[in-house]
């Protein structure tokens, strides 16, 4: 099936499919979401920042800048689960929080400076310590915890599910 687009030229569905869709927030499928929270510890939530931060970025043509965003997430968890949870509204989008977002954010904040410390602190001790495995354990709750947001973000960019972005691939 051929379709228009505004230039004139006609484009597939397969070429329509590649056509990257501008949304304000990164979509991602949450089984994905896990595995590269998971697979990485932790890590990912870095570059999971970072991809919001440049998607609202690029779609209010704003001047924010995307990566201390992502490297200071602390200072920026708020304003992100503020801007999700404003989309929802604006979009009169219903969104069952597990609690507010802005206690869910306080959370995620708390959290995360506790995992990040005890990581620290058993980076300076022999063998396994206590803070080591605090650091581990807490994981599921940052897990857990910004997962909500992700589905929150989903919700805001039209695909619930984050069926756009929901395959692992080989990177």
């Amino acid at each position: 099936v051929n379709t228009e687009n505004v230039s004139g030229m006609q484009q597939t569905d397969a070429q329509l499919a590649q056509t990257k869709i501008a949304t304000k927030f990164y979509v991602v499928g949450i089984k994905k979401f896990y595995a590269l929270f998971f697979g990485t510890l932790g890590i990912y939530i870095v570059y999971w920042f970072y991809r919001h931060w440049q998607a609202i970025k690029t779609f209010n043509q704003s001047d924010i800048w995307p990566i201390p965003r992502a490297i200071f997430l602390v200072f920026f968890t708020h304003d992100l689960f503020r801007e999700i949870d404003r989309t929802l509204t604006s979009k009169a989008k219903n969104f069952a929080w597990p609690m507010s977002p802005m206690t869910l954010a306080t959370l995620m904040v708390v959290v995360t400076i506790i995992s990040n410390g005890a990581d620290r602190i058993s980076q300076k001790t022999e063998g396994i310590t206590g803070w080591g495995f605090l650091s581990i354990a807490l994981l599921p709750v940052l897990a857990c915890g910004f997962a909500q947001a992700q589905k929150a973000a989903n919700v805001a960019a039209d695909d619930p599910l984050g069926a756009r972005n929901s395959a692992l691939s080989t990177y």
